[in-house]
């Protein structure tokens, strides 16, 4: 039967006749899976890019991180190394010092001992120059005596006006030209 315009239809099928639409043949489906697979394939690259570049970055700033921590902790210990070192060689100085004032003043100690002779019991700081030998300075003259038979009294009886008073005697073990008044050398 004809159509009510006296025109024939043509009979369709499932797919889109070529010969009405857009004017052109549509696309095969190889061509719409190879599309499809590229596409596909390209956002996959892209995401993996983003990744790795994201991945580098961080891995840059940990290691821009640790280098510039291993950098300041470096720095500081050279600081702590220092002050302990000053301070070391200060402390060090100062004992240095005082020992070899020490080693000076026993060395001294022993030049004394040595050519002075001075006992181990002494005070090392004191001179010991002792020769013990007391300096006698001997017996005084005698006292006069009146050789007179009659004194002034009118008496027959001599005044004998006895012996004259004993000299001076140092009885000190050390007199003062011995050196025994332990004098200060230092």
């Amino acid at each position: 039967m004809g159509s009510p315009t006296g025109h024939s239809q043509p009979k369709r099928s499932g797919g889109l006749d070529s010969s009405v639409g857009s004017g052109f043949a549509p696309w095969p489906r190889v061509v719409v899976v190879v599309v499809v697979v590229v596409v596909v394939v390209v956002v996959v690259v892209v995401v993996v890019v983003i990744v790795v570049v994201v991945v580098v970055v961080v891995v840059v700033v940990v290691v821009v991180v640790i280098v510039v921590v291993v950098v300041v902790v470096i720095m500081i210990m050279k600081i702590l190394l220092l002050l302990l070192v000053n301070t070391h060689q200060s402390k060090f100085n100062s004992h240095f010092r005082a020992f070899q004032h020490g080693c000076l003043l026993g060395a001294q100690i022993l030049i004394f001992y040595k050519f002075q002779a001075l006992p181990i019991a002494r005070h090392p700081f004191y001179s010991n120059n002792i020769d013990n030998n007391d300096d006698n300075d001997g017996t005084g003259g005698g006292g006069s005596y009146d050789d007179n038979d009659d004194d002034d009294d009118d008496d027959d009886d001599d005044d004998d006006d006895g012996g004259g008073g004993g000299g001076s005697h140092d009885a000190a073990a050390d007199d003062d030209d011995d050196g025994n008044n332990y004098d200060i050398y230092l």
